[in-house]
């Protein structure tokens, strides 16, 4: 059957590894990217892409990461860190740098999200 979106409903994913970096995408419902166990050694800089075509994308990144968050949000909310912007064609560029002290050489964190119409939210770890 064509015209039924193919991952639809809600997906969880808990990436530990590098082998587990990479692309998550929901079509229809809400996607939970949990990067706060992601085991990245001082220095190191890996990419997430993550998207959402209608429904709500939830990321949560480990505080002692640094977190450039790159995206768009056609329709929808964005909250990044504490910050909330919404309305049509949302772009956003922030960093969040680490809640945890003395981390001058940090991971890096590269992020980007897109939602089609739909709420993004990035958050760092409790």
């Amino acid at each position: 059957m064509n015209g039924i979106p193919k991952k639809t409903g809600r997906f969880v994913w808990h990436p530990v590894g590098a082998v587990q970096i990479g692309d998550y995408a929901v079509s229809v419902g809400e996607g939970r990217l949990d990067l706060s166990d992601l085991a990245l050694g001082p220095g190191a800089r890996v990419r997430f892409n993550a998207s959402v075509s209608v429904g709500q994308l939830t990321v949560i990144v480990p505080a002692t990461a640094r977190v450039e968050v790159h995206g768009y949000a056609r329709l929808g909310e964005v909250k990044i860190g504490h910050r909330v912007e919404d309305g049509t064609g949302v772009r956003f560029d922030r960093v969040l740098e680490p809640e945890v002290t003395g981390t001058s050489d940090a991971p890096t964190i590269e992020l980007h999200v897109r939602a089609g119409i739909g709420d993004v939210e990035v958050r760092p770890a409790a």
